[in-house]
């Protein structure tokens, strides 16, 4: 390093970056000889060659990872000691670059980073405030101490000292310099203590009358970055005066006649910042900018339209667009050829390198946008209407804007309008109405601004307005001619001009795909809009300009066209449009027999899935049906293909399935051939594929089974019954689907090894309860259906009786499954006689009840009144509640095959347990008493829909029910409530409006299932209408807050012989009480506004030391719960999460608790995650919890933080409503 050739001293520096990258480096250098290291690289780091310099400054990042905190400190001395008088100007530029290369890697909250903000910091300021520190300097420093507030906040002591010495520097001459330390002094407000004396001294400066605009400016741009930085909590109390420094710029009249052109060029930078501030406020705190929000859109919406510099043609009127739109792109081809929209990017028109205005239509379009989405978010209907009606013609009128970086703005702000609407939903039908009412305005505006325009950017940004308007505007009138131009004119070659419209234009290829590919996202949106809504002549001809690009040079642009072809192929089938169809094929065959290396493999695969398209939907068509052997050869091709082999077995799936009516004709041989390729691929390893394969097969047996050849199907049943296995039910269900199949087309062939080898296997799968309701009982059923009347069809009944019942519902449905191709009547009588014979086991008579219920719902054994009557004898037999629940859950099944001869006898029989005088429904029987919980749900739940049916009516008798005595009745009406408000009908909100706060207050009832029920309700409602329930929060949250917290009353001690072992009672109810929590917070804002969200952050915060279960639930909801509300209980986690973070685990534990335990630390540290990516100051207000946060991300769990970091950004990047206060 002291060689005296530059080139050695580079290639030095360059070895030592080598090994300070090696991850043992620590170990390598010696404590001896850190301190001449050091120095050897301090003093390179003022060489004369500046290759050297920037070389050794990149080294002190690394450097100071390896030396100790002590040498470190000496490495910033030596830095900082370059600000001393005296020194040369090119050697004091280094600090802040060798300053922020020394800081770039050390950890915040750590020795080092303390000790470094204790040598740099106070540096910095001294010379900050020097009278005769150069600019330069200072404005590099000022960027320095910028990037040491956002990452050492907890490290920096003298804030005060920070903050004066900024105030001061924001009344500095220069302007570069007051920008950078409003920048700074925005980031130093999170961490002052009370940071009200210093916005108003800002607030005050901003309002002096003498205060030049450049110097205004300044301290506007300065409470916009305090807005942005320091979040709701510390703005939210000044956002009137902030209003009212921002405002008055704003509502003064431009002097369109000043002559001093760099005099009007600030009052336009002033609005600019005075706009983007007020985005900052708007975006930091929505609420309390409510009150301004029509001043401020006015204003707004009239900065947008200024520009006093040029002259737009006034020939909007609708005369005049009628006599432009005509027949589409013909009239505009024949417009005349001075029009210039954009002429200012190439050097036509009007040019001034002092007109500012562009960036005041800039901010205004951008305090727009953050403006929708803030009222979208809100989910005011009134509010999105008003301002939605106010700003929407504005924006289709600045379609014509002559500057590119606005017009994009204008047209993001349109299209933001459009995903509020679609996000507000039911609150945004009147913004709605008004768009739908002004679409032909907006297409043909954007036909002749926009879609004409040069630029690939601005027609790009015209596709995305049409795409996310694809749900809002009514597409059955949409006036197509201009849109169909479009298309036509962005899939042509460059060269080529279609309709007047600009094809070529500036940009790269990249820029061209990125434009293709926005014009094919609105056709595929288009595809998704319900069937006959697009015209067939429209569609045949955006697909004809598809097809132009199906062969387009870029590979993504193709594959692209072909994802649309595919969606377009079943509205083309059905508008009879086939030769487009007929055209689509043959480039997809093209495509796929060209050469291995000629087209990309995405393309191919998007080709072959377009022919299964085709062939499903007009397989059949004259031209199509006569082309088997071509489209076969291509398919067996790919499927014998090691990389398409998957998604050809998809189009085989396809193929097979065919659109509805429609059975692709397919020869004997080449389904055979179809059969034994894809049998090839069960055996493979892939899982994926085996699905896809199983599915297949099962699809082509079934519809071309009969003509299929027996031994193929037999091979088939050969490879595929070894996939029936309890290790793996999925994969198990679908290999029982194709075997029904199978069986059922050439049985034959099959039934002989299905009855060896399967059959036992399924008569265990059905002794296994967690195939209850899954797809792996569906396909047992299956196969049981599918044995053909006979005698195997006994036997297999004999063997499923002979089973031990231990799971009787599973084993009914398998029964009933079998039974009709037996005798019916002898297994009818056999299983009567086995459910009245009380010697019989339990569940034997169980699994006769629930039998004789299964085989009901598909066979008319219902009209047996003797066997109805049994059925409801069951239902009075003490003792033996399961047998009431499966008489319960036949009679119901019997009703589904014979509701004549079922219905009236159930009817019957509720009136006979009703009260005398009392309307038979929807009063709640009065033996509820007498059953068990879930027979209660069920009977709730059948109150509930005969309630919906006359809710006027019957609401109030539920109503009624809540004052009874019996907690059971009461129980019952509070599902019967909750089943209506989880089901809503058309105008019963005004119904339901009176009814919740009754049922609300259920949460307080005194007996605990009752308050269970209730909750479930208050969850409903919370869930579905949540508009309902938000009157009555104010009052439910108290209950809710009661019913969080243990309750020492219901927490019992059992005695177990020599142990003693608490139950808790209430369990149950607090976690019911926790997810209610979480439903309330995940309503609208307009709804979920007066919950009182820092009372239910402390009660929450109690529910971190209950047990696991509830634990679980309590950190989901403190993630949820808004920033300002978790706040005051942020230091006091560290301690629970510490604990479920770093448990002290048995060593002895089995599975089950270590799972339980890995479970509950990833809640936590989901929790912790989401709550730092939402609270910027975090280390001002919870210190504790910022440096925990760092022992996390070097801890053993710091690879699960780094995933879960990941997963939140990811999220938010996701997050589509911009402005709400809430995580």
């Amino acid at each position: 390093m002291d060689s005296a050739d530059a080139d050695i001293r580079y290639m030095a520096l360059n070895d030592l970056m080598a090994e300070l990258a090696r991850p043992d480096v620590t170990g390598l250098i010696d404590a001896r000889y850190a301190d001449k290291l050091v120095a050897a690289v301090l003093k390179l780091v003022a060489d004369v060659n500046g290759g050297v310099q920037n070389l050794a400054i990149k080294c002190l990042a690394p450097l100071a990872q390896v030396v100790t905190p002590t040498t470190s400190s000496s490495i910033a001395d030596n830095l900082l000691a370059y600000l001393k008088p005296g020194v040369k100007d090119e050697c004091r530029d280094l600090v802040a670059m060798g300053l922020k290369s020394l800081v770039a890697d050390v950890t915040p909250a750590s020795d080092a980073a303390n000790k470094l903000m204790e040598r740099i910091v106070p540096r910095v300021m001294e010379y900050l405030k020097l009278p005769t520190a150069a600019e330069a300097t200072q404005a590099d420093l000022l960027d320095l101490l910028t990037d040491l507030l956002t990452r050492f906040a907890p490290a920096i002591r003298q804030i005060d000292q920070i903050t004066s010495t900024l105030l001061v520097l924001l009344r500095h001459r220069k302007p570069t310099l007051r920008k950078r330390a409003a920048v700074a002094l925005g980031h130093a407000v999170p961490l002052v203590a009370n940071p009200d004396p210093l916005i108003v001294a800002v607030l005050k400066d901003a309002q002096q009358s003498n205060t030049a605009p450049a110097v205004r400016r300044t301290y506007v741009q300065c409470l916009g970055h305090v807005a942005k930085v320091a979040g709701a909590d510390r703005v939210r109390a000044h956002v009137p005066a902030i209003l009212t420094v921002v405002a008055a710029p704003l509502q003064q009249q431009a002097d369109e006649d000043m002559d001093d052109a760099e005099a009007a060029a600030e009052e336009d930078e002033l609005r600019e910042a005075c706009l983007q501030t007020l985005e900052a406020v708007l975006a930091a705190c929505p609420s309390a900018i409510g009150p301004h929000a029509g001043t401020l859109v006015d204003s707004a919406v009239q900065w947008l339209q200024y520009d006093p510099n040029y002259v737009y043609d006034d020939d909007d009127d609708d005369e005049a667009l009628d006599d432009q739109a005509g027949s589409g792109g013909s009239d505009l081809e024949d417009e005349d050829d001075g029009f210039d929209a954009g002429a200012d990017d190439e050097g036509q028109g009007y040019s001034d390198d002092e007109d500012m205005a562009w960036k005041v239509r800039r901010a205004a379009a951008r305090f727009l946008t953050t403006f929708v989405a803030a009222i979208a978010a809100a989910r005011d209907e009134q509010a999105m209407t008003a301002i939605v009606s106010r700003i929407y013609p504005v924006l289709t009128k600045r379609f014509e804007e002559r500057e590119e970086g606005v017009r994009l703005e204008v047209l993001g702000t349109t299209t933001a309008v459009f995903r509020a609407i679609v996000a507000a939903h039911d609150a945004a039908r009147g913004a709605a109405q008004i768009v739908q009412s002004a679409q032909t305005r907006l297409v043909r505006r954007l036909a002749k601004h926009v879609f004409r325009h040069k630029s690939h950017a601005t027609r790009q940004a015209g596709f995305a307005v049409l795409r996310v308007a694809v749900p809002v505007l009514d597409w059955s009138s949409v006036e197509w001619a201009p849109i169909i131009a479009a298309v036509e004119a962005t899939v042509a070659d460059d060269k080529v001009a279609a309709s007047g419209i600009a094809t070529a234009g500036v940009g790269s290829a990249a820029t061209v795909a990125a434009l293709k590919s926005e014009c094919f996202a609105l056709l595929n949106a288009l595809c998704t809009l319900p069937a006959n809504v697009v015209p067939g002549n429209v569609v045949a001809s955006l697909a004809a300009a598809v097809i132009v690009a199906l062969d387009d040079k870029n590979y993504k642009v193709a594959s692209d066209a072909l994802t649309v072809a595919e969606r377009m192929v079943p509205v083309l089938v059905a508008s009879e449009h086939l030769e487009t169809v007929h055209t689509l094929y043959a480039n997809a065959i093209a495509k796929l027999l060209a050469a291995a290396t000629a087209l990309d493999d995405e393309v191919k695969e998007r080709a072959l899935l377009l022919l299964g398209t085709i062939l499903a939907q007009a397989g059949t068509a004259a031209g199509l049906a006569d082309k088997q052997d071509e489209w076969a050869a291509v398919l067996n091709k790919r499927l014998s293909n090691e990389v398409s082999r998957m998604t050809a077995a998809k189009v085989v799936l396809t193929i097979v399935s065919g659109a509805p009516g429609v059975t692709v004709p397919i020869r004997r041989d080449l389904a055979d051939a179809l059969v034994a390729e894809l049998g090839q691929h069960v055996r493979k390893t892939v899982r994926a594929l085996r699905e896809t394969t199983l599915a297949a097969l099962t699809e082509l047996v079934r519809r071309y089974g009969s003509e299929l050849n027996p031994a193929g199907v037999q091979a088939l049943v050969e490879d595929v019954k070894d996939l029936v296995q309890a290790e793996d039910l999925p994969l198990a269900a679908l290999a029982l689907k194709t075997l029904a199949a199978a069986v059922a087309q050439v049985p034959d062939a099959t039934l002989p090894a299905v009855e060896a080898q399967v059959y036992p296997i399924v008569l265990s799968l059905l002794a296994q309860p967690q195939i209850a309701g899954t797809h792996t009982l569906d396909g047992v059923l299956a196969l049981l259906r599918a044995v053909p009347a006979g005698h195997l069809a006994m036997r297999l009944y004999q063997a499923l009786m002979g089973q031990p019942p231990t799971q009787p519902a599973i084993l009914a449905k398998a029964v009933a499954a079998v039974a009709p191709q037996t005798d019916v009547p002898q297994v009818v009588n056999m299983l009567r006689a086995m459910a009245r014979d009380a010697n019989q086991p339990a569940p034997a008579r169980h699994l006769a009840v629930r039998a004789l219920g299964e085989l009901g719902r598909t066979t008319p054994i219902g009209s047996d009144a003797a066997l109805v009557q049994d059925m409801v004898a069951y239902l009075g037999v003490e003792g033996d509640e399961e047998l009431k629940t499966a008489a319960a859950d036949a009679l119901g099944l019997l009703a589904v095959g014979h509701a004549a001869g079922v219905v009236p006898r159930l009817v019957q029989e509720m009136n006979q347990a009703r009260p005398v005088g009392r309307a038979p429904v929807p009063r709640v029987p009065a033996r509820t008493e007498r059953l068990e919980e879930g027979a209660r749900l069920v009977l709730g739940e059948c109150l509930g829909q005969l309630t919906r049916l006359d809710l006027a009516t019957r609401g109030p008798q539920l109503q009624e029910a809540l004052s009874t005595p019996e907690p059971a009745v009461r129980a019952v009406a509070l599902g019967a409530f909750k089943y209506v408000l989880a089901h809503p009908i058309a105008g019963d909100a005004a119904i339901l409006a009176s009814l919740v706060p009754a049922f609300a207050a259920a949460i307080g009832d005194s007996d605990l299932p009752v308050r269970r029920a209730a909750l479930v309700a208050v969850q409903a409602a919370a869930h579905s209408r949540a508009l309902l329930l938000a009157p009555v929060l104010a009052h439910v949250q108290p209950l809710l807050e009661r019913e969080l917290r243990v309750r020492p009353e219901l927490v019992r001690e059992v005695v177990m012989g020599p142990f003693k072992h608490k139950v808790d009672d209430g369990l149950e109810t607090r976690k019911l009480a926790v997810e209610t929590v979480m439903n309330m917070l995940d309503m609208p804002a307009a709804a979920r506004h007066v919950l009182n969200a820092e009372s239910l952050a402390r009660v929450i915060f109690e529910e971190l030391t209950d047990v696991h279960d509830v634990q679980l639930l309590a950190y989901q909801a403190l993630a949820k719960l808004p920033v300002a509300a978790v706040k005051p209980v942020l230091d006091a986690m560290v301690k629970p999460v510490e604990t479920a973070v770093f448990p002290k685990v048995k060593t002895n534990a089995v599975q089950q608790e270590v799972d339980k335990t890995n479970e509950l630390m990833r809640a936590a540290l989901r929790a912790v995650v989401t709550i730092v990516a939402h609270v910027p100051d975090l280390a001002v207000c919870a210190p504790a919890l910022a440096k925990f946060y760092e022992t996390l991300r070097t801890s053993a769990v710091a690879g699960e933080v780094r995933t879960l970091e990941a997963a939140v950004a990811a999220a938010e990047a996701g997050r589509t409503n911009v402005g709400a206060e809430g995580m």
